[in-house]
């Protein structure tokens, strides 16, 4: 028979570890419910709204220069993954018009990269799944930093503080393209990779809950030791309201505090050649190719300036597409085409000609070119492409023969 007191002993333990689970969701259920108002809606609407607002501002005011950090620490980490960065862009609509003056390589053509969303960094080099994941997760190391924002806001009784807070504290939850990230680097199926995300996005923000928690308590620590009256101080902080003009003040300083790292980061992160070519141009040049006007498609390419020694990722390889379109069709000679093509890219190039001339049925020169193809320079999905088309052609080549 069970002992009793282990039994309590075991069911303490449970309870606590469920406590210390709750808590950080408890902070922030108590944020809404207290500190913005929300518990006295229906007998005071107009101070809840008052309050509401002033948070909701906070949160407005800081939403640009957060995405842009948000998305310049993406772009760092892919950098630290020795990864290039193609484009790092806020919306136009979320001042990226005017960030961009500041800083030229930040782009205001996000919906061309990410659909509908507020911001982007991205690189188009393929890493490990582990890079994906540390890549997707990195800009939440700034979340117990929120943390404290918001706590420290709360203890000064300035909510467009808090508001700001919350907005870095909560981003593991409202990132729904980093979301999809995680579990599209999982390398899972079905349901279990969206549920072990999830779990991995509430389990960030509960670490981050102690991470602050130890930093809060470091922080105290040092203060105290450099000075003594330091418990005092803050007990007098706690009894007295601060006024308007230093409460304004101390606003003002969060938000410019936001936007300093945000536009270091932004620098630190900054692209290694920034895509400048339009949505429009992007389409032209794709149904000029579409319509096997290579030529052409290669002329509106080469016109585009350079920002740096590698062009970035569209136009190249479209470029070598267009090559390899018209080497296909007799309208350019190998040598020559090659002599327009990076050394770097040729290998590239023979498997796009390989599937041109299959196309064509051309079946004899796509077995010529498929020879000059190094089959460890390909991803998995381009050998499996090569080992298909190969297998095509051997079957074709047999056919005729027969």
């Amino acid at each position: 028979m069970e002992n009793p007191k282990e039994k309590v002993k075991r069911t303490g333990k449970a309870r606590a570890v469920c406590s210390r689970l709750v808590a950080p969701f408890k902070e922030l259920y108590h944020v809404f419910k207290d500190d913005i108002g929300l518990k006295m809606l229906l007998s005071d609407t107009k101070a809840t709204l008052k309050k509401a607002g002033s948070f909701v501002l906070g949160n407005a005011m800081a939403l640009p220069f957060y995405i842009l950090g948000h998305e310049s620490m993406h772009a760092v980490s892919y950098k630290l993954l020795g990864k290039g960065v193609d484009y790092l862009g806020v919306r136009k609509e979320l001042g990226g018009g005017i960030l961009e003056k500041i800083l030229p390589f930040i782009s205001t053509n996000v919906t061309e990269f990410n659909g509908n969303l507020l911001g982007g960094a991205g690189s188009f080099l393929n890493g490990t799944p582990l890079e994906s994941i540390v890549g997707s997760f990195a800009p939440f190391t700034a979340t117990p930093l929120g943390i404290i924002l918001m706590r420290k806001a709360k203890k000064h009784r300035s909510l467009f503080g808090e508001g700001i807070g919350f907005l870095i504290a909560t981003a593991p939850f409202r990132n729904l393209y980093d979301f999809n990230s995680v579990s599209g680097s999982l390398g899972l199926e079905g349901i279990t990779k969206h549920l072990i995300a999830g779990a991995l996005m509430a389990s960030t923000y509960i670490g981050s809950y102690y991470a602050a928690n130890g930093l809060e308590f470091l922080l105290g620590k040092l203060k105290r030791k450099r000075n003594e009256k330091a418990i005092e101080r803050e007990k007098c902080e706690k009894d007295e309201s601060p006024g308007r003009c230093k409460r304004f003040l101390t606003s003002a300083s969060h938000v410019a505090a936001v936007a300093l790292v945000s536009l270091g980061l932004a620098y630190a992160g900054q692209p290694d050649c920034p895509i400048r070519i339009s949505q429009k141009q992007r389409a032209e040049i794709q149904t000029l190719y579409n319509m096997q006007q290579y030529e052409k498609a290669i002329e509106i390419i080469q016109k585009e300036p350079k920002v740096s020694s590698r062009r970035h990722y569209f136009n190249e390889n479209m470029e070598i597409l267009a090559y390899a379109g018209l080497v296909a069709t007799g309208q350019r000679t190998e040598d020559i085409a090659l002599l327009d093509i990076a050394p770097e890219f040729h290998n590239k190039f023979y498997f796009h000609l390989m599937l041109h001339q299959v196309t064509a049925k051309d079946y004899p020169g796509a077995r010529k070119t498929s020879e000059k193809i190094d089959l460890s320079k390909l991803d998995d999905k381009g050998k499996q492409t090569f080992d298909a088309a190969l297998d095509f052609i051997i079957r074709q080549e047999n056919t005729k023969s027969f």
